[in-house]
């Protein structure tokens, strides 16, 4: 029986549609961008899950040119958006960076690394107080 796998429609959605806001559903949710240096749909598909299951909204997904950092980089503008989010568990090691910039709508930005594709890896399994969202 063919289904849609909730991850891959959210990252689908935040690629070609970033006004469409899609992820967590759930009201105050952080509005995040993704930028992956991979060109692979499978680790920007892994992050996506990540973040829905934390409770964030993606709101945009890119593949960007480059060679990947080490680390993962979260460029924010406020850093009180940093305070409690938990994302270690569920994205690895990360370093931080404030962004003058910003993007409307958009709280954080994420700049994967090689860290989370091996963390992810490693990890498979999401931490065992997550909720993830339903497979409607």
């Amino acid at each position: 029986m063919f289904s849609l796998d909730p991850s891959e429609v959210t990252m689908i959605m935040a690629s070609v549609a970033p006004t469409s806001v899609t992820g967590s559903g759930m009201a105050g949710a952080l509005a995040v961008q993704v930028d992956s240096p991979f060109n692979d749909p499978a680790v920007s598909r892994e992050i996506v899950r990540r973040l829905v299951a934390i409770g964030f909204d993606v709101a945009l997904v890119r593949e960007v040119p480059g060679p990947p950092q080490e680390l993962t980089e979260i460029r924010y503008v406020d850093s009180n958006v940093l305070a409690d989010i938990g994302l270690k568990d569920f994205i690895g090691d990360f370093e931080t960076a404030q962004s003058r910039e910003r993007a409307q709508g958009i709280e954080l930005q994420i700049v994967l690394g090689n860290s989370f594709v091996t963390f992810s890896k490693d990890n498979p399994d999401l931490p065992a107080t997550t909720v993830v969202p339903s497979e409607e």
